[in-house]
């Protein structure tokens, strides 16, 4: 089939950007932990991967999207910080690694806060930061 073949094509040079958006138009959002080992071990092979990040971080928006159970996306976010903390040991010049550090983070702060920034509304994030306590969400 045309994910198990895109699955080894991606394994083998995960540089085609056409090849992930193929992969998100066939893959049903269930399976986010085989993309999650898919664009894992993708970045193993090309750490610079654009299209790999890219697709991790569609991944992760989607699952922060359609998941009420903050305490599983907390763990899903702490797993991805590792997972950045582990690329920028062995490179710390991987910008790739680092703008995908800085979206993690911030789902990270959406997460603890109980706000939506994963679609960069940066000025919502701020609002929250400075919200008095007492008001109502």
């Amino acid at each position: 089939t045309c994910q198990k073949v895109s699955h080894k094509l991606l394994l083998v040079n995960p540089d085609p950007g056409y090849i992930w958006n193929v992969r998100r138009e066939l893959i049903p959002f269930t399976e986010l932990h085989t993309e999650l080992q898919l664009t894992a071990a993708s970045l193993q092979r090309n750490p610079k991967a654009y299209g790999a990040w890219f697709h991790r971080k569609w991944c992760i928006r989607h699952f922060c999207r359609s998941n009420a159970d903050s305490n599983i996306t907390q763990e899903v976010l702490d797993k991805e910080l590792q997972l950045c903390t582990n690329f920028l040991n062995i490179d710390e010049r991987n910008f790739h690694c680092w703008n995908f550090r800085r979206f993690i983070v911030g789902a990270l702060a959406s997460n603890l806060l109980n706000i939506d920034i994963l679609d960069g509304s940066w000025e919502v994030f701020i609002k929250g930061l400075f919200k008095d306590s007492n008001e109502n969400p």
